[in-house]
């Protein structure tokens, strides 16, 4: 479906559900959400229509009951419901699918901090394939697609009526109405981290932001990008396209909040402004002691779960740390007793680096 198609955007996020169905309960993942919806990959597709409850598990561990409706249905049973909620779960759904437009981004990075251990090299993904083409590796986009930016700034590319892609059938009406630009190279993603490998044809929308052209069905379609997916940076036995500088890796990694949020300081280290008064501490509680008053102080913290594991995410708490002689900026996250750094802007970002008592760290202000 093309993504002017959609009232909502949607984000791909795997929670738990266990659907009531007709034909007895099933228990899935889902595979996008939206602020009215979700989908999900079922052994058998659902007839059109079908209406069954449902209990989800929202990543802060918290379990909600509704309503589904099957309103459409793909290739490999993956069923596309809209759903209803009681007041109180349906605000608990809305104020999750709010945190996945503003700081998603962050907390799929975050998963792969916290998945196993080698499975995930901090936020880029490290993987040996089945095949002879040797290990890969992935590197988030941004949440406002800043990857295909750059790629369209430098990357040759046809206007949508003058690419090779007009002999693709149905891409004729896509070009007139949604198209701007087409890039000649194909790209590498990965829609999300345990799905295959895809090579696709990226285009620049005419509204825009981004999208692929999907070309297996009867007809072209549009399918949206920019919405927490990795893209193949390097490979071990081959060249691949892109090979984004270490520059433009650091400017995939900023770009990771929503455009029309406060965003903090990026700057010189010697023209970042005093941190702002976020607790009432005594002057000389700095470094480690600051950053931890500041987390206990927030007015906003999100929290989620992975297995056991409780992460606390603090977007407005921004802080720059010193490593190996390099200065790094982030918002700060607490993993049990163990306070971080989410490393977005400085050297080999995104990261995370742990902070210790010893850690060189000041908090940030903001423009």
């Amino acid at each position: 479906m093309a993504p002017e198609q959609r009232r909502h955007q949607r984000h791909p996020v795997q929670m738990r559900v266990k659907m009531r169905l007709p034909g007895g309960d099933v228990d899935a993942l889902t595979q996008q959400v939206a602020h009215e919806g979700f989908s999900l990959r079922l052994p058998e597709p659902l007839p059109v229509g079908t209406v069954c409850s449902f209990i989800v598990h929202l990543p802060d561990g918290t379990a909600h009951v509704g309503k589904a409706e099957c309103r459409n249905v793909s290739a490999g049973a993956l069923c596309g419901f809209s759903l209803s909620f009681e007041d109180d779960s349906r605000r608990h759904w809305q104020a999750f699918i709010a945190q996945e437009e503003h700081t998603g981004s962050l907390w799929r990075m975050i998963g792969r901090y916290t998945a196993p251990s080698g499975t995930a090299r901090g936020f880029v993904l490290d993987e040996i394939p089945n095949t002879n083409t040797g290990a890969m590796t992935f590197h988030t986009v941004g949440e406002n697609g800043e990857a295909y930016r750059i790629l369209f700034e430098r990357g040759e590319s046809d206007l949508g009526p003058d690419a090779d892609l007009m002999a693709v059938p149905g891409f004729q009406n896509l070009a007139e109405r949604a198209v701007h630009r087409v890039l000649r190279e194909p790209v590498t993603i990965k829609l999300v981290d345990d799905a295959p490998a895809q090579s696709v044809r990226v285009v620049e929308l005419n509204r825009g932001g981004y999208a692929y052209v999907e070309t297996g069905g009867q007809t072209a379609t549009l399918v949206s990008l920019g919405v927490g997916e990795v893209m193949l940076i390097d490979c071990s036995d081959m060249e691949v396209f892109p090979s984004f500088t270490d520059e433009e890796l650091e400017r995939i990694a900023c770009d990771t909040f929503r455009r029309d949020l406060p965003e903090p300081m990026f700057g010189r280290p010697e023209k970042i402004s005093p941190a702002p008064v976020l607790f009432d501490a005594p002057p000389d509680v700095t470094g480690l002691d600051a950053v931890r008053r500041a987390q206990d102080g927030a007015a906003h913290v999100e929290t989620r779960l992975y297995g056991e594991r409780k992460i606390d995410l603090f977007p407005q708490v921004w802080a720059r740390a010193v490593d190996d002689g390099h200065a790094l900026m982030g918002p700060v996250m607490r993993d049990g007793d163990r306070a971080l750094l989410l490393v977005l802007v400085g050297p080999k970002a995104p990261r995370v680096l742990r902070l210790s008592a010893d850690s060189e760290v000041a908090l940030l202000g903001r423009r």
